[in-house]
């Protein structure tokens, strides 16, 4: 007994045309774009910032997510001291101390601080597209839990140290 032959796949008659993307420069943002909001700034707010070896450590009173203008003024020089164009990037990841039967909180706390030091980011130049978030709640290692790290890294970032 012979087996049926088995049918060919229909090709298409027009091969689609392929998308091209250069990953190296950021697209730019198209005339009159909004500028991005500015990131919550609160003279109470007492978060304080400490330079690292890699970047920049924000410290927050727990379940706070204002930034200080002091704060602010730290994410300013570190923004400043990466030139544009490279291939420079701001790593920023947010921790928040949170009961283990309810994780979601801190991982909203630590959103919520993470976007607003990008906010400060990209409010001092940086493109969104070198900024690269991670909200971990309550994975904070050895450091203190209520905090926001900013490592920066490439070509340049000894110039951000």
């Amino acid at each position: 007994m012979e087996t049926p032959a088995t049918p060919q796949p229909a090709l298409p008659e027009n091969v689609p045309d392929t998308a091209s993307i250069n990953p190296i420069a950021p697209p730019e943002p198209p005339a009159g774009a909004a500028p991005p909001p500015p990131p919550p700034v609160s003279a109470k707010a007492a978060t304080t910032a400490e330079a690292t070896t890699v970047g920049l450590r924000l410290t927050f009173v727990a379940e706070q997510s204002d930034l200080s203008p002091e704060s602010i003024g730290s994410i300013k020089e570190l923004a400043a001291k990466a030139p544009p164009g490279d291939d420079t990037t701001f790593n920023v990841m947010a921790y928040a101390p949170g009961k283990h039967d309810d994780p979601s909180t801190a991982r909203r706390i630590s959103l919520s601080r993470a976007m607003a030091v990008r906010s400060a980011l990209v409010a001092n130049g940086v493109p969104s597209a070198r900024i690269f978030v991670r909200a971990l709640g309550e994975q904070y290692g050895d450091g203190p839990p209520n905090r926001v790290d900013i490592d920066v890294t490439g070509s340049t970032s000894a110039a951000a140290r």
